[in-house]
């Protein structure tokens, strides 16, 4: 019906019954614009609006990350009160950790040992065979067709890692310190099985590894009587040895198989060491991490002489963590007043004019130059930033005075720290103002809540206005179509009726002079 009316009326252009020209197309598209206009102007201001609201939030969110990137190059609030140093820093160095509360450091020792990988080098192995790692945990084995085959293999066991070097050689390593010691074999174990309560072990080899079912770790042995005991140790019953064979007995029914592996390389990674205090201390790798509550140690040389690492109480960083705080806020400020700012003219005003969730963050920022900070010590049990020098200008803006904060830190240094440190018990400035970007940035923040709504459910909104709107208009067009094209029919026919008279009139005329 739609095609059919639009195909008859494309170019339409009819006589009035006055002789005008009309174009029923561009009349009817004329009316059904002047109809849409309104409604229209209604659905862009919507978009224009949404558009901006996003944007203000995007911009307001940029200036929130930058505050943050500041922020969090200070570290964690917990530990900015002490400042790490070492006498020397060639030698070890240390950290805190930021899930503990740090305390003050002074220790001194000296680096007796590093700790060294475990490496075991197998070169021109060949390209397959049978291959086995034994760690304190068990013994684990493989066949396999390749060295590419073996090397995915060996890297699929926690914690090892291999190389083939020249297509031939393997280098197989897992971590540093004795607790990663391993050994790898690359022959086939000698098998017996075993059903029962007992079995013999016949032929064994005068040194190796021994596994036995029901036995969790494997029994490493230097001789056939050290065997004898450390068999008789592991399952509570005698194993009695008779030349190079072993009877080993069960406390309960065992079913599996006994493996002796022999020939095996063994590697030697070493534990880092320290002395302190005429005490030795050994770690796995080069950190220690359990000397010190909160702290780790890290060393990277052997030495002679003590080392000592020591904390100060930070004050040089808290006025930089503060002056940091006011650039961060004061710009932050600045961007949330320039999309809340209403004007008249909607092309100046701001994206987030007269909006609420703006207006309480305004509110937020406000009170937090005056929020006093409470619990942090006994020296110190309540503070303000404004009573450690941060100003607030009558246009909500934030200044330092400095003249009062070098004479606090001069003089009373522990005010600063309680104003912009953290603890257990007390937020300082660093920890409020994260909290207070946590408004805009956080994932369930009120700025990104009103995002999300704006990027999807009103946009959406507008989007189907405008689609209803797009279907009544030209719903409305065809009707308009649709009535012309009748009109149409009556002018031409009002034009053949004209005609027909005149026809009549003329030839009745000539008929009365003849």
């Amino acid at each position: 019906m739609t095609s059919s009316v639009a195909s008859s009326s494309s170019s339409a252009i009819i006589k009035s019954l006055t002789g005008a020209q009309i174009d029923i197309q561009e009349l009817a598209t004329n009316l059904t614009s002047a109809t849409r206009a309104p409604q229209q102007s209604m659905i862009d201001a919507r978009s224009t609006a949404a558009d901006s609201k996003i944007s203000a939030i995007g911009k307001i969110q940029a200036s929130a990350k930058s505050f943050q990137d500041a922020l969090a190059s200070y570290g964690d609030p917990k530990a900015i009160q002490y400042q790490p140093t070492t006498s020397n820093s060639a030698v070890a160095s240390f950290s805190f950790r930021s899930y503990y509360q740090p305390s003050e450091v002074d220790f001194s020792f000296k680096v007796t040992a590093l700790a060294s990988e475990n490496r075991v080098s197998f070169p021109g192995l060949a390209s397959s065979g049978n291959f086995a790692l034994k760690t304190s945990s068990g013994v684990v084995e493989t066949s396999y067709q390749s060295l590419s085959e073996l090397s995915t293999w060996i890297k699929a066991q926690t914690g090892f890692s291999a190389t083939i070097l020249n297509g031939r050689d393997l280098i197989v390593s897992k971590g540093t310190g004795v607790a990663n010691n391993f050994t790898a074999y690359t022959s086939a174990a000698t098998t017996t099985p075993v059903n029962g309560t007992t079995v013999t072990l016949a032929n064994l080899p005068s040194s190796g590894d021994l596994v036995l079912p029901g036995i969790t770790n494997p029994i490493s042995y230097s001789s056939l009587a050290d065997l004898q005991t450390k068999v008789s140790q592991q399952t509570g019953n005698p194993a009695n040895l008779s030349g190079s064979s072993l009877d080993v007995t069960f406390s309960t029914a065992q079913t599996g198989n006994a493996k002796v592996y022999t020939s095996g390389l063994s590697s030697t990674g070493t534990d880092a060491s320290i002395e302190a205090n005429g005490q030795t201390y050994t770690s796995s790798s080069n950190r220690f991490s359990t000397l010190i509550t909160g702290v780790n140690i890290d060393v990277t040389a052997t030495s002679s002489t003590d080392v000592r690492l020591t904390t100060a109480r930070n004050t040089d960083k808290f006025v930089l963590a503060l002056k940091s705080i006011v650039d961060g806020y004061n710009d932050l400020l600045a961007t949330v007043k320039k999309e809340m700012n209403y004007d008249p003219d909607v092309t100046k005003r701001g994206g987030l004019a007269n909006d609420s969730v703006a207006r309480d963050f305004l509110n937020q920022m406000r009170r937090l130059t005056t929020d006093t900070i409470s619990g942090y010590s006994t020296l110190v049990p309540t503070i303000t930033l404004a009573q450690v020098g941060l100003i607030t200008n009558r246009d909500g803006t934030l200044q330092l005075d400095t003249y009062k904060i070098d004479q606090i830190a001069q003089n009373n240094p522990e005010q600063l720290e309680a104003a912009v440190a953290s603890n257990a018990s007390s937020k300082g400035a660093i920890d409020k103002m994260k909290s207070l970007i946590d408004t805009v940035l956080g994932r369930s923040s009120s700025f990104q809540t009103l995002y999300n709504t704006t990027n999807t459910t009103v946009k959406n909104k507008i989007q189907d206005d405008t689609d209803k709107l797009n279907e009544q208009m030209d719903a409305l067009k065809q009707r308009y179509l649709t009535q012309f094209i009748a009109m149409q029919k009556v002018v031409l026919q009002s034009q053949k009726t004209q005609e027909s008279l005149t026809n009549y009139m003329t030839s009745w005329t000539a008929g009365l002079k003849g």
